[in-house]
This record gives structure tokens, C-alpha cells and sequence, in this order.
């Protein structure tokens, strides 16, 4: 069997997978024999392109087909990752967005979250979006949609791969997000088709080179060949691959202890630093400033970035975080969680209720911060929008307190237990009550209050109780 050089952005692509260790050799080269009636037409038209060629290689069904987290299928029309538990991950563009918004009108909350939507959506999806990116959105090569700078996927094995190789160790876990920024999808695209150069030989250098069988003398030497003159122009090899070879780690990241990620063991008053939510800060990214104080983890071993807890079902994802309630509503001693015990008291069991509000506000941590110019839709796994300290009072946006707020689980519990506590003061007798005065928009209260009063129903069903 031989193999066809012609494309050499082919090639490339080709050499780059096989080296990465994501394929086998076999199936690329059943696919070079089923074009090889186009690969010999390319030798002798060489301004013909390859169909089949793209910037980042061949494709096949391995570069095409979007790499999807571990849970998740990829599904082809739409463009998307499904989990098993029923929802689409996200982010999305905000044309996709805008689009939901029009098709699922009483689902509108969800359509501006940039993550997981329900499965339910993929229907209507699919009849309007025949070419796999929202209008108002640029189809990028093989995959992705850009939009405002952002690259949205899923991506495909060799845009992974290529990642991977780009990106140092410590920074790699971008390469498994669902967006890209514009700058790291064009740098790629760039590599792929300078990663692996080859030499090109003229028909008259190849023969001018020495013919390495000729006979022998008859003393039984192979007969000298005389060096060339200075004058000469020297013969260039021929055709070199070079591959490039992998990058060692650093000893900095070789010496890193990698310790499990640990969840509701602190608070950020009890230990400053502990970032289990997240380690970014959104607000202040919205307003291109630098977080300049320690947090004890990279973003990837963060619980926002989990892909085990990502991929949980609802009950699955209750279960794991009830330890996280407990410890705020049934184990404090603070003036809420008090007065939160006691209005439960004969009404609603305390630890579902308060996550209740949580599946409303993110599905229970599944959904980032949302920020734009240092404004916020809540921030941190409960979306805390107003803080204020037991004593009543307000913590201004420029706070050092709001740095546990976005990062820490149970800080941010805490916060959102206060406001909740502060709102059974107003006369509620049930959880919609408490809840449409919790929300407190004229327009948007009654449904905030339903939903919240369902999710309650949810998860008691759960049955969190049982082991």
C-alpha cells in the first residue's frame, strides 16, 4: 500500500493524529484508498484542491463528529453534546440564545443561561438550523460558530488534539471547554498547516545525486564519488519529514503535588483561598481587571468544571451537595439559618427547600456567573445579587467579602440563606409565598415561584435521606 503526498495539509493532519495516539493508522488509510483516484489527479492538476481537504486535515468521520465530554453524545443535528441525564451543553452564541428565546417563549430564563438546556430543545433546533450555525454567526472550518470573538463547539478530534499540543500542561483543560476564544481557533488552524514541512526535490536534483546501487569495483570497494567543487550548488536530501517532538513538562509542573478536589470543607472565612465553586471572577474579567489574591486550585479541579458532577442527574447532583446544606441550614448556629429552621418548622423540610431556590438559580452549580461591564445576574452557585452582613449591612461590589461570595459554596450558601431568612419576615405561609417574595419582580414573580415550588417536589422525590 502507498500513500499519496500530494496534500500535504492532509498529511499533516495525518502524521499529527497518529502522533497524539487519539487514532488508529487503519481507518485514515482505508480512507486514503477509497480517494486515491483523487489523489492522483491532484499530482498531475496540482492547483486542484482535495475536496476533502481542510485546514486542519481530512475529513472523516473522526474529524468531523465533535468530541464530547465523558457522559455526553455528540449529535449531529444540531451541532451538540447531549448528557444522560437530558440537557445540552452549553455555552451557547447569543444569536442561539436570541433564537431559543423566539421557540421556547415561556422558557426564556433558561435561554439566556450559557449552560445545559433541556434535550426537549433539539427538536426545533434541528428544523431551523440546516446549516448547523445560527444566523448572525460565522461558520468556522470543519466546526464551530463564531460569534463576538468566541468560538463555540463542540470540536473535533484534530482541533483537540492540536490544542492539546499547543497549550502548556497547566492551561490544557482549556482544550476540553465547549468555547474557544477566536485568537486560539485561528492559531491552530495556522499550526496545522505549518506543523510538518516538506522538502520539495526537482526531477533534475533527484538526478543529479549519486546512484547509491551502482556496481562495485572489482577489488570488491564501492568505487569513490569525488566531493563537489565549492562552486556547485550541493544537492538538497530527499523529501524530509521533520516531526515535531513532544514538549518535556516542567519541573515546576512535574513537582506540583496533585491533591483531589475537595468540596464544603471550608468556608472562605475559615480557610481565605478555597475556590470549590470556581476560581474565576467574572465580574471583574467584564471589566478586564486581574483577580490579584490566592486561590487554592486550578479552575479545571473546581466544581464548576467538573465533569463527573456535570454529567450527575438532578437527585445525583442533590445527594452531593447536601453535605454543602446541612452544614449552613441544620448545623449553624447563625441568626438565618434560625430563623430559617423555624419558619420551615411544620412546612418544608429546611435542606430541600433552600436548594430549591438553587435548582432555580443554576440548576443546582451547573451554570457559570454572567457578567458585562461589571454587572452581575448573581454570582456564585446560589447567584447571590445582594449581600448584606448579619448585622444588616450592604456589601458594596468593591468588598474583599464578595471574593468568598463568588468562589466558596458554603459562603455563598450562607449569603443566599440570609436573604432567603430575611424574606420570612414578609408573611409567607408556604414555599411559593416565600419564594415570590424572594424574587421580587413584578413580572417575572409568579413563574420564579412555581418553579421553585416544583423543584421542591423534585427533590423530595429524590429522597435524599437514603444512602
Amino acid at each position: 500500500m502507498r500513500l499519496c503526498f500530494g496534500n500535504s495539509a492532509f498529511f499533516a493532519s495525518f502524521l499529527a493524529l497518529i502522533l497524539s495516539g487519539c487514532v488508529s493508522v487503519r481507518p485514515v488509510w482505508r480512507k486514503q484508498e477509497a480517494t486515491q483516484a483523487s489523489s492522483e489527479d491532484s499530482k498531475l492538476n496540482p492547483t486542484k484542491k482535495d475536496p476533502t481537504s481542510s485546514p486542519l486535515g481530512s475529513v472523516s468521520k473522526n474529524e468531523t463528529e465533535g468530541v464530547c465530554p465523558e457522559g455526553a453524545e455528540f449529535q449531529k443535528s444540531p451541532r451538540s453534546c447531549v448528557t444522560r441525564s437530558g440537557f445540552i451543553l452549553g455555552p451557547f452564541p447569543i444569536e442561539l440564545q436570541e433564537l431559543c428565546r423566539e421557540l421556547f417563549p415561556s422558557e426564556a430564563g433558561t435561554c439566556v443561561q450559557k449552560q445545559d438546556w433541556p434535550v426537549e430543545f433539539l427538536s426545533k433546533f434541528a428544523e431551523v438550523l440546516k446549516s448547523q450555525c445560527p444566523a448572525g454567526t460565522v461558520q468556522m472550518p470543519t466546526a464551530g460558530c463564531l460569534s463576538s470573538g468566541v468560538v463555540y463547539g463542540p470540536f473535533t478530534l484534530a482541533q483537540v488534539g492540536a490544542c492539546r499540543r499547543k497549550l502548556p500542561s497547566h492551561v490544557e483543560y482549556q482544550c476540553d471547554q465547549m468555547a474557544w476564544s477566536e485568537e486560539l481557533f485561528m492559531s491552530l488552524t495556522e499550526a496545522a498547516s505549518e506543523e510538518i514541512k516538506v522538502v520539495k526535490v526537482s526531477p533534475a536534483a533527484v538526478e543529479a545525486q549519486p546512484n547509491t546501487t551502482e556496481s562495485k569495483n572489482d577489488d570488491g570497494k564501492s568505487p569513490t564519488v569525488p566531493e563537489p567543487e565549492k562552486n556547485k550548488k550541493t544537492v538538497p536530501p530527499a523529501a524530509e519529514i521533520k516531526i515535531p517532538k513532544p514538549a518535556k513538562p516542567s519541573k515546576e509542573a512535574s513537582e506540583r503535588a496533585v491533591e483531589a478536589p475537595t468540596y464544603c470543607i471550608y468556608s472562605w472565612d475559615e480557610r481565605p483561598g478555597t475556590a470549590d465553586f470556581t476560581t474565576q471572577n467574572k465580574r471583574l474579567q467584564s471589566l478586564r481587571r486581574s483577580a490579584n489574591y490566592f486561590v487554592d486550585r486550578k479552575e479545571a479541579e473546581s466544581l464548576l468544571r467538573s465533569r463527573e458532577f456535570q454529567n450527575m442527574d438532578t437527585c445525583s447532583r442533590a445527594r452531593f451537595l447536601k453535605r454543602c446544606f446541612q452544614r449552613v441550614i441544620l448545623e449553624s448556629d447563625s441568626p438565618a439559618a434560625q430563623a430559617f429552621r423555624a419558619w420551615s418548622l411544620g412546612r418544608v423540610r429546611p435542606v430541600e427547600a433552600h436548594m430549591a431556590f438553587v435548582m432555580k438559580e443554576t440548576r443546582l452549580g451547573l451554570w457559570p456567573d454572567d457578567c458585562w461591564n461589571g454587572r452581575c445576574k448573581g454570582v456564585g452557585i446560589a447567584k447571590v445579587a445582594s449581600a448584606r452582613t448579619p448585622a444588616g449591612r450592604t456589601v458594596f461590589e468593591t468588598d474583599p467579602l464578595w471574593h468568598g461570595i463568588t468562589h466558596n459554596i458554603m459562603t455563598n450558601l450562607e449569603f443566599s440563606l440570609r436573604n432567603i431568612a430575611d424574606k420570612t419576615n414578609g408573611g409567607a405561609t408556604d414555599l411559593y409565598a416565600l419564594a415570590f417574595l424572594y424574587n421580587g419582580k413584578a413580572r417575572t414573580q409568579e413563574r420564579y415561584a412555581l418553579d421553585v415550588d416544583r423543584y421542591y417536589k423534585e427533590l423530595l422525590a429524590c429522597n435524599l435521606d437514603e444512602r
